[in-house]
């Protein structure tokens, strides 16, 4: 699927794309949420409805869902749905970035509590015979969760970071941030949750340089929200409706 992605970006029609995205990886017609054994009962004890729980633990055909039920590293049980959005492969010019967006619904735990956490994935290359530097930008300590109802006014949340330099061609950034029922109470949280339009990840100030010359910027580093766009626009009512029944 990811071979197919790249190459429609690289130059194939959108019908092309179509037809060979199902020859190398068929797409079922009604695509099945993974859903680990005991989630639902997990779930109902810790005050989700039957119906909401259904709605949670759905799948589309670009959005992988999974409804979590386990006992972690540290013995905690978590309970949690997890939404994957399929990579998006961005290529201009010298370079690609290869993105992956995820929501995860945590119900509480003894552990910490409830919250929904947001996170991209970027991995950035390019090609022989160019080299990079990165810098963290002003406000990058940041992240916003844009909303439909006042975009002018996001809510500012920590971004935190995990940065890695693969290679001297590979860098790796992982961005996370949270909106959690320790800060935000029951309508609150419900509200904002509804509200959310995109998430905002600021990008890192990417430079390509070759035989000691700087490439003008790449689109290929932009700021890339499209990932929870499709995540929110599917499933934020749902976590929101879950955020009524066992948030407080």
């Amino acid at each position: 699927m990811y071979k197919a992605v790249a190459i429609c970006i690289i130059g194939l029609s959108l019908s092309g794309c179509d037809i060979l995205e199902e020859l190398v990886h068929p797409s079922p017609t009604d695509p099945e949420a993974k859903i680990d054994s005991g989630f639902k009962d997990q779930a109902a004890q810790l005050g989700l409805s039957e119906a909401v729980i259904n709605r949670l633990c759905t799948a589309t055909k670009k959005i992988e869902t999974h409804c979590i039920n386990v006992v972690n590293a540290n013995n905690v049980r978590e309970v949690k749905v997890e939404y994957t959005m399929e990579e998006a492969v961005i290529s201009n010019g010298n370079a690609k970035s290869y993105n992956v967006s995820r929501v995860v619904f945590h119900l509480e735990t003894d552990d910490s509590a409830s919250k929904v956490f947001f996170e991209n994935s970027r991995t950035y290359k390019q090609d022989n015979g160019y080299s990079y530097t990165w810098t963290e930008p002003e406000g990058y300590d940041v992240a916003n969760l844009v909303l439909s109802s006042d975009s002018e006014n996001p809510i500012a949340l920590a971004n935190m970071t995990t940065i890695d330099a693969i290679s001297t061609s590979e860098l790796s950034e992982i961005a996370y941030t949270e909106l959690s029922n320790d800060e935000y109470k029951l309508v609150a949280g419900a509200e904002i949750m509804d509200d959310i339009s995109i998430v905002e990840f600021p990008s890192l100030t990417y430079v390509l340089t070759a035989d000691g010359e700087t490439e003008e910027e790449d689109t290929s580093f932009a700021m890339y929200t499209g990932g929870h766009a499709n995540i929110l626009g599917n499933f934020a009512p749902v976590i929101a409706d879950a955020i009524e029944q066992v948030w407080y």
